[in-house]
């Protein structure tokens, strides 16, 4: 395969991952659970459910890399910072890049949630990306999306989340199409004993297509987290661990691909 063509199957591979939204890039331990974040919370909810943002305690950042496919082209970058602003909810920024000099993805926005009880809450973000084609004979699309999240507690072993990315279905200010199209995910987890949860997340795209996400986490103790995943969509396996030293967690996590191979990623959080 010569350069040229190497270059264009790499651009593909950038131009799906932008159809995706703010779904493209994932941290390390979303990235365990097979690509769930519903009812993970973390300080990446900007990237899984802007509704989990509020449980953040104190000022928090969280910065996470992905080398997806083991492609140096396709490496991802993203961090989050916010500061919870207590009765008045939490507020936070977030941004994203793929790619290298030459192509990229960049994303840049905004997330807030509230708690409108003790046991739910609402979040919402907005964010600008483009696709930056350094190339000179093409222009670089961006565009407008969003995501819409909400979070339950209903019972003291259940967890329930629900998010819709692109609810308003933007389109590319230089395209007369959309491309970004509406996605939502409805997940839940159990924590069937102390040390032992379950989480199940459905992801639909479009009429028809739908794919289901399975998750185990096992912690045997305060510093350590056991995870494993498996995602019907391409027929994903996924691992990972997690380890919590006071404020600070390091997540490692890996999704496998049967004919395009690994991509593991590495996160690091902190909050005060």
């Amino acid at each position: 395969m010569n350069f040229k063509c190497l270059s264009c199957f790499l651009l593909l591979l950038i131009q799906i991952q932008f159809c995706k939204g703010i779904t493209s890039v994932m941290n390390a331990e979303q990235l365990a659970f097979g690509g769930m974040g519903t009812t993970v919370n973390n300080n990446f909810s900007a990237f899984q459910n802007p509704s989990l943002l509020v449980f953040t305690n104190g000022p928090s950042l969280g910065l996470s890399v992905e080398n997806k496919f083991l492609t140096k082209e396709l490496q991802s970058y993203l961090f989050q910072g916010s500061v919870n602003l207590h009765l008045s909810g939490c507020i936070g920024i977030f941004g994203a890049r793929t790619g290298n000099t030459n192509f990229s993805e960049n994303e840049i926005g905004i997330i807030y949630s509230r708690k409108l009880t003790e046991k739910f809450s609402v979040g919402i973000n907005f964010s600008h990306q483009e696709l930056r084609l350094n190339t000179g004979e093409y222009t670089s699309p961006n565009e407008w999306t969003a995501a819409i999240g909400m979070s339950a507690k209903p019972l003291s072993f259940l967890e329930i989340g629900v998010v819709l990315f692109n609810p308003a279905h933007f389109q590319r200010t230089n395209k007369k199409v959309n491309v970004a199209v509406p996605q939502l995910n409805i997940g839940t987890a159990w924590a069937i004993s102390k040390n032992v949860k379950v989480r199940l997340e459905t992801e639909q795209k479009s009429p028809g297509t739908m794919a289901l996400i399975t998750a185990l986490e096992y912690k045997p103790n305060d510093l350590l987290c056991l995870r494993m995943g498996y995602r019907t969509s391409a027929a994903q396996p996924a691992f990972g661990f997690g380890i919590k030293m006071k404020a600070m967690k390091i997540d490692a996590g890996c999704m496998y691909h049967n004919v395009l191979g690994f991509s593991p990623g590495v996160s690091i959080s902190y909050s005060l």
